[in-house]
């Protein structure tokens, strides 16, 4: 389909758009924008109204080595309308440029929310996870798979404690049947067994897992899989070897969770819950109740209410910082021009320029978020008693 030229008038005709950017990445920038026009209709699958305040990304043609990723990307994001999917309301095409009119979402993205508060209560878990899994059964069903699922493309609609969450970043996404050649799909601690042994790479599965890791990450605080070295990280992602340790957040989660974690990391694809299986399991409609049940029938705090981010899980946090720098020295090699690092998004402003861009390697965005705001000083004495989880958190990804 490509990107849809406007004949008759120009994006700055249209829109009065701010000069200073809200995000800048290596291909483009992002800059809040008002139509000038009241009333205009949108350009795609989310019919209706463009709203007052959007989001116009500006890419630079001259920067991006594949323009035909832009391309599918639109038109991916062109097919797509749900309330749990960030909107494209239209797009123009100049010689120079591509401008991207999209959702304004003054939301922080599920990465920053994990990061700063910790594991999430299991009712707070079920809503956002129900809400993921309606996105992702959205594609589906249209033979559209994200191909990047994780925290850091999980964005809340606004600020507010109960705000919706919406996916975004379709810059690795498929339609199936295509033919479109594979690219770099999904980030290391998140990409599917399959992905990993070049299988099913036109399944929704994949997305299924990566989904799984998440769930995994906002009830407990850390990822299922972590290994300082991606060949490690990789076999035990294969094998499937992940626990639910006792000595941390898992001693509160209730089994029906639990079950669903394992539902979703499952290695044989027929088996693992489809998005809609996923969003109609009990536990979705029923986290609050079921998991008082469970601690009030066993010991330990109830968590109506999300556990305290204590000191050992800041800890862990800065030391995988230094893991992250770590892995980025060692693999810089791997890096080229056409591919500088960017940071990894914690909000739609700094998440809209890592997409429809090339955005940079997915090592160099786990190095940028972890060393955003994060290691400062002398690196931390890790106590013994602690390793074991020190660089299992939230911050093991990057796109």
């Amino acid at each position: 389909m490509g990107v849809r030229k406007k004949a008759s008038a120009s994006v700055e005709k249209l829109y009065h758009i701010e000069k200073a950017s809200i995000g800048a990445g290596g291909f483009a920038t992002v800059h809040r924008a008002r139509p000038k026009e009241k009333g205009r209709q949108t350009d795609g699958e989310a019919k209706g109204l463009i709203p007052e305040t959007v989001a116009i990304k500006c890419i630079d043609k001259s920067k991006v080595p594949n323009l035909v990723a832009i391309e599918r990307e639109v038109e991916v994001m062109r097919r797509i309308d749900h309330p749990h999917i960030i909107k494209m309301y239209e797009c123009f095409n100049s010689p120079k440029r591509y401008y991207v009119v999209m959702e304004f979402l003054s939301g922080r993205s599920l990465f920053d929310r994990i990061c700063e508060g910790g594991p999430l209560s299991e009712e707070r878990a079920a809503t956002t996870f129900g809400q993921l899994c309606a996105a992702l059964e959205h594609m589906h069903v249209r033979s559209m798979i994200h191909r990047d699922v994780k925290p850091e493309n999980v964005l809340y609609e606004t600020g507010a404690d109960d705000a919706a969450i919406k996916l975004i970043d379709f810059g690795t996404s498929i339609i199936t049947g295509r033919g479109w050649p594979p690219n770099d799909s999904g980030t290391p601690d998140y990409v599917a067994p399959e992905i990993l042994r070049a299988e099913g790479l036109e399944s929704p599965a994949s997305d299924l897992w990566s989904a799984g890791v998440i769930l995994y990450i906002v009830l407990c605080g850390f990822p299922p899989f972590y290994e300082e070295h991606l060949p490690d990280l990789f076999a035990v992602i294969k094998a499937a070897r992940y626990d639910f340790p006792a000595d941390s957040a898992w001693s509160e989660v209730s089994p029906e969770a639990k079950a669903l974690v394992s539902s979703l990391l499952e290695l044989d694809t027929n088996r693992r819950l489809t998005a809609a299986q996923a969003g109609r399991v009990p536990w979705i409609r029923n986290a609050a109740e079921l998991h008082a049940r469970f601690v009030n029938g066993g010991s330990g705090p109830s968590r109506s209410a999300p556990p305290k981010f204590d000191a050992r899980g800041t800890l862990r946090k800065a030391a995988f910082g230094i893991i992250a720098q770590r892995r980025m020295v060692r693999l810089m090699g791997t890096l080229t021009s056409d591919h500088p690092p960017t940071h990894a998004p914690a909000t739609q402003s700094q998440a809209a320029t890592g997409s429809l861009t090339g955005g940079g390697s997915f090592l160099s965005r786990l190095a940028a978020a972890e060393l955003r705001d994060e290691v400062r000083g002398p690196t931390p004495q890790i106590p013994s008693s602690q390793q074991r989880h020190a660089g299992r958190v939230i911050a093991a990804s990057g796109s």
